[in-house]
């Protein structure tokens, strides 16, 4: 699971079957959630009112059999480890995705963002940028040969990793980005092209049209003038 992006590895020590009234299993899911955070804090050195500092969580049975867990520092995504099926059995999974989807064509969608956990997660396992933050400070703190060894491995090849991760997700929202551009460059010379279209089956040049008419009209008083002179002396023959 993760809390705003921090991932964190939870592990449920009691029992939960079917026989395990929905109170207790909410009970359970607390205490082992807070556990992990304590240890977060812990690893981090994080204190109440640190920036950082992740709070307890809650845990509640609905009347409708379903579990709502609370968080003051924010969302919270559940996952299941590769092979497990709690998250799911217990279901607490299908929450609110991290990723932004944007339609940038009709019928054509993509992501344009990138979440916490991708950028605190560098590696395989638990190689995310909080242990290298709680490793490195244990080992400046440390007498220890082998402490002191790690820095210059371990711990420089981790923020070499972690560094190497950022560039990486740089470049794929400056993909992104540069994708959208062209989309949006794309959508504005088709609609400027649609509009060359309409202007040139609708448009008109009003003087160009005031013109004509009035030119038009000319030849049609002069037509109506020429008709009544000539059927005017006929008129007068048939009388006679």
């Amino acid at each position: 699971m993760s809390i705003s992006g921090m991932p964190m590895n939870v592990t449920i020590t009691a029992d939960i079957s079917n026989t395990t009234s929905m109170d207790t299993a909410a009970g359970t899911l607390t205490t082992n959630i807070n556990e992990t955070i304590a240890k977060i804090n812990k690893a981090a050195n994080k204190t109440e009112g640190q920036v950082g500092f992740i709070e307890d969580v809650t845990v509640t049975a609905s009347a409708d059999g379903r579990f709502a867990v609370n968080s003051p520092s924010g969302t919270i995504t559940f996952s299941d480890n590769t092979g497990k099926t709690a998250t799911k059995d217990l279901g607490l999974s299908g929450g609110p995705k991290d990723t932004l989807l944007v339609e940038i064509s009709q019928g054509v969608t993509m992501d344009y963002n990138v979440t916490a956990s991708q950028v605190i997660n560098y590696g395989d396992g638990d190689n995310n940028l909080i242990n290298l933050l709680a490793n490195i400070t244990k080992h400046l703190g440390s007498d220890d040969a082998k402490d002191i060894s790690a820095l210059n491995d371990a711990d420089l090849t981790g923020i070499q990793d972690f560094a190497t991760n950022v560039l990486k997700l740089r470049s794929e929202v400056g993909a992104k980005q540069n994708s959208m551009d062209s989309a949006l460059a794309r959508n504005s010379d088709q609609n400027t092209n649609m509009t060359e279209i309409l202007s040139k089956t609708e448009d008109i040049d009003i003087t160009e049209k005031a013109m004509e008419y009035a030119t038009m009209q000319t030849i049609y008083m002069a037509a109506l003038q020429t008709s009544a002179k000539v059927i005017q002396p006929s008129l007068l023959d048939y009388l006679r």
